[in-house]
C-alpha cells in the first residue's frame, strides 16, 4: 500500500466510524420506523459515490443501478404500513 492511498483509507475509515456513531445516536433518539428506512437507502449512495469517485476503476451500468433501486424498493415495501 502506498503512502498516498493510506490517506484515502484513513479518511474512509474516519467517515465510516462517524456514520456508525451517527446511526447509533439516531436510533437512540428517534423512532425506529423513521430511521431504519433511511439507513436502508445506503445502496443508492454506494452506487452514486462509486460512479463519481471510481470512474476509472469501476463501471456502473444499468444492471447495477437497477439492482440498487430494487433493493431500496424492497425495503420500502417491507417497511411501509
Amino acid at each position: 500500500m502506498s503512502r498516498s492511498s493510506f490517506q484515502f483509507f484513513l479518511c474512509a475509515a474516519m467517515v465510516a466510524t462517524a456514520a456508525q456513531v451517527a446511526n447509533f445516536i439516531a436510533l437512540g433518539r428517534g423512532q425506529m420506523s423513521v430511521i431504519i428506512p433511511l439507513l436502508n437507502i445506503t445502496p443508492l449512495f454506494t452506487v452514486f459515490f462509486s460512479a463519481v469517485f471510481l470512474r476509472k476503476v469501476e463501471t456502473v451500468d444499468l444492471r447495477i443501478i437497477c439492482g440498487a433501486v430494487l433493493m431500496v424498493g424492497g425495503v420500502v415495501l417491507i417497511t411501509s404500513r
